[in-house]
C-alpha cells in the first residue's frame, strides 16, 4: 500500500487544492456525524424527559443545519476524490498508451493486442478503485471513528473506557473458548460419523 500511494503521491500533488477540499468534507462529515451523536442527550433530556417546550423550536433547525453540514461534507468529499481520481486515471492511463507505443512488435506478439489492452482496463480500473473509493473511504471512517470516540469520551470517560478497552479484552477469552469448543464439537462429530 505505501508503494502504491509512494507511486500517486506526484499525481496528488497538482490537485493540492481539490484534496485540501476533499479532507475539507470528510471533517465536515465526521464532525457532522459526531455533533448529530452528541445531541442525541440533549434531545432525550429537554424534550422528552424535562417537557421543554422552548427547545422544540431550537433543535430542529440545529439538527437542519447538522444535516445540511454533513451532506455538503459528503458532497465535498465524493465530488472531489471523483474528480482526483479521474483525472489521475487519465494521466496513467496516457503513461500507459505512451509505453505500449514504445514497445516493439515482439511484444505485440507474444502477448497479443486483445491481452495488452484487457491489462490497461484492467490495471486503470484497480488505480481507480483505490483512487476514488478505498483510500477516501478509509479516511472518512477512520476521522467518523475517531469523532465518535471523542463524544463518548467527553459524555463519560469511564463508560467510554469500559466500552473501548474492557469489551474486547473480554472477548479475547471468550474467543479461545469458542475455538475449544468448535474443535471439540468438530472432533465428536467425526467420532461418531466412525
Amino acid at each position: 500500500m505505501a508503494k502504491v500511494l509512494k507511486f500517486f503521491y506526484p499525481f496528488i500533488l497538482r490537485y493540492k487544492l481539490q484534496f485540501a477540499l476533499s479532507i475539507l468534507g470528510v471533517l465536515l462529515f465526521s464532525a457532522s456525524t459526531a455533533s448529530l451523536a452528541y445531541i442525541i442527550q440533549p434531545i432525550m433530556d429537554d424534550i422528552f424527559i424535562s417537557k421543554n417546550e422552548t427547545m422544540l423550536y431550537y433543535l430542529p433547525p440545529v439538527i437542519f443545519a447538522i444535516y445540511v453540514a454533513k451532506s455538503l461534507g459528503r458532497y465535498l468529499q465524493v465530488y472531489f476524490t471523483v474528480f482526483i481520481g479521474q483525472n489521475i486515471i487519465r494521466e496513467v492511463k496516457s503513461l500507459m498508451m505512451t509505453k505500449v507505443l514504445q514497445l516493439n512488435m515482439q511484444s505485440f506478439f507474444k502477448l497479443g493486442s486483445g491481452q495488452i489492452i484487457s491489462r490497461i482496463s484492467s490495471d486503470s480500473f484497480r488505480i481507480q478503485l483505490l483512487v476514488s473509493d478505498s483510500v477516501p473511504m478509509i479516511l472518512k471512517e477512520s476521522l467518523t471513528i475517531l469523532s465518535l470516540l471523542g463524544v463518548i469520551f467527553y459524555q463519560n470517560y469511564k463508560l467510554a473506557f469500559f466500552a473501548v478497552v474492557l469489551l474486547p479484552l473480554a472477548a479475547y477469552p471468550l474467543n479461545k473458548l469458542i475455538k475449544k469448543i468448535k474443535s471439540f464439537a468438530r472432533s465428536s462429530q467425526e467420532n461418531n460419523a466412525n
